[in-house]
């Protein structure tokens, strides 16, 4: 009998650790998704995920072992506890229980904020490594693009409405199709208005109709953006320093003078960690 009550309470024991650490695995990934933390890289969560299907396993298993070895001695367990709860004077039957409860709730509660206080300072700099990683490779690429994309841009007297040239959009086409680029925005300035812009993004297919959208600038990167074709391209440095996954390229013909920004925004989902900077 003895034997039994003891392998009784250790399935019991480790079950509740199971499950303890499926709800804890389970309170991180809604806090990861919900956050958007890059703090897990696909083969982490995809050894996270395996971890919390074993637990969620293992722990079905131990409560079925549970339930069939322990159901004579969790009554005579139960019959043993009413016995002593019957010595014990009716308030300590109730204030005590209730005091070792509130206590493990309190505890509970403790660990997961600063666990998730935690993963969030780390999640913090985890972004900050892999903005800078995102902005050297785009870097880097448009040091590849930018000859190419000056000349382009230099043929175009007037921002065009529709007929935009072929290799104008496969050259931004190129760009979007890069995995670590989730769209590419060309932006020129227009030759009548300083306070507007004419915008271009490509779609899955080339068509005639497609072209360049005149508009006035109002947000805060817009107004950069003019400010960067009259000659001061510090707020678009500024943006630039910020952390994100959005990049302003500078787009200048040999002369130096100005003639396009590609606002390239990117893929904030991409495993920047396999990337080779320099390479």
């Amino acid at each position: 009998m003895e034997k039994h009550i003891r392998l009784l309470s250790l399935t019991v024991g480790t079950t509740l650790i199971l499950l303890a650490l499926a709800g804890f695995l389970i309170v991180v990934g809604i806090f990861n998704e919900t956050l958007n933390w890059d703090i897990f890289g696909p083969r982490v969560e995809a050894v996270l995920w395996g971890v919390f299907s074993s637990s969620i396993a293992l722990a079905c298993v131990g409560v079925a072992m549970t339930i069939v070895m322990g159901t004579q001695e969790i009554v005579k367990a139960f019959r043993s506890i009413q016995h002593e709860r019957s010595r014990v004077p009716a308030e300590e039957r109730a204030e005590a229980p209730n005091a070792v409860y509130a206590r493990y709730v309190l505890f509970a509660v403790l660990f997961l904020a600063g666990t998730i206080a935690l993963l969030s300072l780390i999640n913090h700099g985890v972004q900050i490594h892999r903005s800078k990683v995102f902005k050297r490779i785009v870097s880097e690429q448009m040091m590849q693009f930018q000859p190419k994309l000056a000349q382009l841009l230099g043929e175009i007297t007037e921002p065009p409405r529709e007929n935009v040239p072929r290799e104008l959009y496969d050259l931004v086409r190129t760009l979007d199709g890069l995995s670590f680029i989730r769209k590419t925005t060309l932006y020129l300035p227009d030759p009548e208005d300083r306070s507007a812009l004419w915008n271009y993004s490509v779609r899955m297919e080339y068509t005639y109709n497609d072209g360049f959208r005149r508009f006035f600038a109002a947000r805060d990167y817009e107004h950069a953006i003019v400010d960067g074709f009259r000659g001061n391209a510090e707020s678009l440095d500024k943006l630039n320093e910020e952390t994100g996954f959005t990049w302003y390229s500078i787009v200048k013909k040999p002369s130096g003078d100005i003639v396009g920004v590609l606002c390239i925004t990117g893929n904030s989902r991409e495993n920047f960690r396999e990337y080779v900077l320099g390479s």
